[in-house]
């Protein structure tokens, strides 16, 4: 991912609606970017295991894919309760 520039003086002169607006727009986007990088990330270890030329395995990609979002989830819960949340 490339470095975004933010031109804090900009932001100081948002208006509170503006800067909730931004708040939500940049949580949307780094919600999809991270959603891009799981599939992606699924796609490199499980394809290889699980499709060997034109023959899918649908249930190794399946299990491959669930134990890969169980993995994300209980890592993502770890750290949620080492944080307080």
């Amino acid at each position: 991912m490339s470095e975004v520039q933010i031109n804090t003086e900009a932001l100081a002169n948002l208006s509170e609606g503006e800067r909730r607006e931004m708040q939500s727009f940049i949580e949307q986007e780094t919600g999809r970017l991270k959603m891009q990088s799981a599939i992606s990330e699924f796609t490199e270890k499980c394809f290889p295991l699980c499709v060997k030329g034109s023959d899918l395995n649908a249930p190794c990609l399946q299990n491959c894919v669930s134990r890969y979002l169980d993995l994300n989830i209980h890592i993502i819960k770890s750290l949620n309760q080492m944080n307080g949340h």
